[in-house]
């Protein structure tokens, strides 16, 4: 298989039915979209789907076996190839975001879910934008408690009103350093009811 897959790999002519199960189905799927035909999405990583011509029906395939972290950070994608247009998709995607052990499992701060908040575009439905808010809700859970006297001093000078990535283009953050800041503090006091907050500039 390992030659296979290498030859595969590189644009060789390969013995399809020596490749890896998930690199023939990978195959069978590109045929089936080629020929026209709807076909059961391949158990492959999402970004080797990326650049094929799917369909909505596709993408709903790829939010529902999606793990948390990657529906969370594709929230505009989604919307953009219409998955949030089919019956039942926006539910079944906010059922995901919200359900408090896969926010658990994985890890996610407080941060991250504001960050996905502050970027989903109107395309994306209430009910899933809810959802983020609940999600970041949960991840309160997983802001560790401090012992002893907690003080947390977050800078609201005027520089800390520029996004939190820098001017990166159209790849620039909607999130403000100020957001993180008060977002921490606020984070920090919900887990520390006792901690004292101290702005500064």
């Amino acid at each position: 298989w390992r030659a296979a897959w290498f030859a595969w790999l590189i644009g060789k002519p390969f013995d399809e039915a020596a490749l890896p199960p998930a690199t023939q189905a990978f195959e069978r799927f590109k045929r089936a979209l080629a020929a026209g035909e709807v076909a059961e999405v391949p158990d492959v990583p999402f970004q080797m789907l990326t650049a094929l011509e799917l369909q909505p029906v596709h993408w709903a395939q790829i939010a529902r076996a999606g793990s948390w972290q990657m529906v969370r950070q594709n929230l505009n994608t989604l919307a953009r190839h219409g998955v949030f247009e089919i019956d039942g998709m926006a539910e079944l995607v906010a059922a995901k975001l919200r359900d408090p052990k896969a926010v658990e499992q994985a890890r996610a701060f407080p941060y991250q879910l504001l960050a996905a908040y502050k970027a989903t575009g109107d395309a994306v439905p209430a009910v899933v934008r809810d959802a983020l808010q609940d999600a970041l809700e949960a991840s309160l859970a997983n802001v560790p408690l401090f012992e002893g006297r907690v003080v947390v001093c977050p800078d609201v000078s005027g520089s800390m009103s520029s996004a939190v990535t820098g001017q990166r283009g159209s790849a620039t953050s909607s999130v403000r350093c100020i957001d993180v800041a008060a977002l921490v503090a606020a984070a920090v006091l919900r887990k520390n009811p006792r901690a004292r907050v101290l702005p500064f500039e």
